[in-house]
Order: C-alpha cells, then sequence, then structure tokens
C-alpha cells in the first residue's frame, strides 16, 4: 500500500479559530466609531463648502456697487462796488476759508468717472478768541500786532474756549463749604463777614488752599481784560456755570497767571470795583480798587500813588502804584474781584504808561486804554462800548502785557 493514500478508516480532523466574546465586542466598538467618525467628517466638510459658496453667492446681491458724484456749484462772486465800512483799530484776521455748497447724487451703476465728496473741515472763527489759538506775531514797539486777539467773551468774566491764553479764573462762593453745604451763621448782610474771609485770601497770597476752603464754581475761566459793566451780581455765578449753586452774593473771584512785558515802560494802573478789586503784582498790591463803604478795611497801609479821577460807576478811580519792567521781563500777576451783599455789579481795570500822551474826556480824565493781555475783537469791543456808555477807552496807545508762555 503506497503510504500517499489513506485507509478507509483514517479521519480528518479541523480546527475552527473563534473570538471570545469581550474581543468581539471591542471589534464592534470601533467598527461603530469609525463609521461615527465618517459621518461627522463628511457633514462639516459639506457644510463648509456650502458656506463658502453662500458667502460668494449672496455678497454681491447685498452690496450694490454705488458710484458717488459731487457736482460743486460755482463760487458766488461779490459785487465789487458793495460799500464796506471801514473798522477801526481791530486786529487784522486771515479770513476763514470759504464754503462752498455741495450737491451728492448716488447712483446704483457705476459711472466711468467718480469723484469723491472731499472732507473738508471749515474753522470758523468765534467772537471770543477769534481763529488763532495763540498771540500771534507782530508784537512792536507801540504794541500793536497781528496776531489774533482775545475776545474776552464771558461778558467781561473771562473766556471758557479751550485754546484760551490769559489769567486762569476760578470763583468761590463764602456763603459754603468746600462740600457745598452752608457756612454756619455767615451773613451777606453783615460787611465784616466778606471782608473777613477776603483778607484771609489776601494774606494767603490767594493760594489753592485758601480758596479750596470755599466752594468752588464748576467751571473756569480765562481772563484777558476787566471791563463789566454795571450788571445783575448774579452774572458772576452764571459765567463760571454756578448759577444753580451760588447766590449772587458773598462769591469771590481770582485770576492768576505769569504775563511778560511786550515792551519797557513804567506803568500803574487804574481801577474800581463794586464790591472788590484788588490787583498784586509780584506779590506785591499795586491797586486797590474797593467800594468806598468799606475800602480802608482792606488797604491796611496801602495808600496808591495819588489822588482819584472819575470813573464810570458814579464815584471815583483808583490809582496804583508805579511799577518799571524792559521788554521780555514776566511778572506773577493776581486780580481778584467780589460781591458781598448782592445786588449790582461793576469793574474796570486800565493802565496809564509814563510818558505817553492820552485825550482827556469833558471831566479832565485822561482816557485811558483797558490793561490787556492781547488785542481784543472788534465785538468784545462793541460790547464794552455799549455796557459803558459815554465813558471812553484808549483803543490805540495800549502796552500789552501777553501770557508768558
Amino acid at each position: 500500500m503506497s503510504p500517499n493514500h489513506s485507509t478507509p478508516n483514517q479521519t480528518t480532523i479541523m480546527i475552527h479559530a473563534e473570538l471570545s466574546t469581550e474581543a468581539n465586542a471591542r471589534l464592534q466598538s470601533m467598527r461603530r466609531n469609525s463609521t461615527i467618525s465618517s459621518i461627522l467628517i463628511a457633514i462639516l466638510t459639506v457644510s463648509l463648502i456650502l458656506i463658502i459658496l453662500g458667502f460668494l453667492i449672496i455678497k454681491p446681491i447685498f452690496t450694490p456697487d454705488v458710484a458717488v458724484i459731487a457736482y460743486i456749484s460755482p463760487a458766488t462772486t461779490s459785487d465789487p462796488t458793495d460799500n464796506q465800512k471801514p473798522k477801526r483799530h481791530s486786529p487784522s484776521r486771515p479770513s476763514a476759508p470759504s464754503a462752498s455748497s455741495m450737491r451728492l447724487m448716488t447712483a446704483n451703476s457705476t459711472s466711468d468717472i467718480a469723484i469723491p465728496a472731499p472732507d473738508i473741515e471749515v474753522m470758523q472763527p468765534t467772537s471770543e478768541m477769534g481763529v488763532g489759538d495763540d498771540f500771534g506775531s507782530g508784537w512792536n514797539g507801540d504794541g500793536a500786532g497781528s496776531g489774533e486777539g482775545f475776545g474776552g467773551g464771558g461778558g467781561g468774566f473771562g473766556s471758557s474756549a479751550p485754546n484760551a491764553k490769559g489769567l486762569r479764573g476760578t470763583l468761590v462762593d463764602f456763603k459754603k463749604k468746600p462740600s457745598g453745604s452752608p457756612v454756619k451763621d455767615y451773613d451777606v448782610r453783615n460787611p465784616t463777614h466778606f471782608i473777613e474771609a477776603a483778607l484771609r485770601l489776601q494774606r494767603a497770597d490767594f493760594s489753592e488752599s485758601s480758596l479750596r476752603r470755599h466752594f468752588q464754581a464748576p467751571q473756569k475761566l480765562v481772563l484777558n481784560h476787566l471791563a463789566i459793566g454795571y450788571a445783575q451780581a448774579d452774572t458772576g455765578p452764571k459765567n463760571f456755570g454756578a448759577e444753580n449753586d451760588i447766590k449772587p452774593s458773598g462769591w469771590f473771584a481770582h485770576y492768576r497767571g505769569t504775563v511778560k512785558a511786550a515792551r519797557s515802560g513804567t506803568y500803574r494802573l487804574y481801577g474800581r470795583g463794586d464790591d472788590y478789586l484788588s490787583v498784586y503784582i509780584g506779590g506785591k498790591a499795586k491797586l486797590h480798587g474797593h467800594w468806598p463803604d468799606c475800602f480802608d478795611r482792606y488797604v491796611g497801609t496801602w495808600k496808591g500813588s495819588e489822588s482819584a479821577k472819575p470813573g464810570p460807576f458814579g464815584n471815583t478811580l483808583i490809582i496804583g502804584d508805579w511799577f518799571t519792567v524792559k521788554e521780555g521781563d514776566t511778572m506773577e500777576i493776581d486780580i481778584a474781584i467780589g460781591e458781598r451783599p448782592g445786588g449790582k455789579v461793576g469793574f474796570v481795570l486800565q493802565i496809564e504808561e509814563q510818558g505817553q500822551t492820552y485825550r482827556s474826556d469833558k471831566q479832565g480824565r485822561s482816557i485811558l486804554p483797558l490793561f490787556q493781555l492781547a488785542p481784543i475783537s472788534t465785538e468784545e469791543q462793541e460790547r464794552i462800548k455799549k455796557d459803558f456808555g459815554n465813558y471812553e477807552f484808549d483803543w490805540e496807545n495800549i502796552p500789552y502785557f501777553p501770557i508768558a508762555k
């Protein structure tokens, strides 16, 4: 029998390998996770494609092309034969840029030529400070200048313009504590209460700490000149933005700054205040021009340089001490004004230059200029002329004392 052939009794044995229950469960879980991941990836891919296509298709629908075409009308020409009234002795100003009117049209179709509307900022001059932010140039020996002048504004109490330059002013209320609560037993009818508070500020050289002992108005003003014709006493708090917080009595305004002499010379101040006016230069009193009923109680040993002259408020002007400066000299100046009982207020501060010739009015008073840091606007001059009536000022021979930079 050949060894390659089995006998009929030989049995063939088949071996089958089977996975365990745990291995089979893990295999099924892996297949299920793989299937879910494939489905999620497919969904995210399709969604991203749809978003991109949607953005490309929808954007042009909601973003039409708009062309802006500007038509500029011809500038209106003025008749050269128009009569122009001359303005005397007012500082020259550059003319403000002219603004041409524009009509804008939009079209839904794109034009071959499109002119965008220009972005032009037109500077508007104000009646307070002119159109410049500085004194300009051209200070010369006679005090004239070609720069833009201060208008003053604020009814004579100062300007609130952001670019104003001058003596910085603060108004305080003697009737209130810094918190705003009333001062106990302060009586506006008793002059001693106001006088004692004002003297404390004088003795403290009008320091910031001494002013902070009283309630302060929220707004600061900048003073270029002092010329306040007779007005209601509430104009002080009103111009400092405190008409609702400070009653028109027992208030005190202080202005301080460092100025320089535009030319060499010897000068003295003239002034009067209803009820309080003091001017200190370099920490020394150069003028006390208070109302007569309390004058002696403020001034101490100060006498002034000579007898008083007729003033605008029905009584005399007080004449201050002479002081000499050289061109370019700097000095700190304090001007303080105040109102005691309420009613009416009025303040004026003028300057005389030694050796200068001035006109005289019918009462024999020299017609003097205002003490000024810089030229003032024509509008402010007109306000002063209106408020002071027949009382004249010299608008030509002005020795300026600009704020030191």
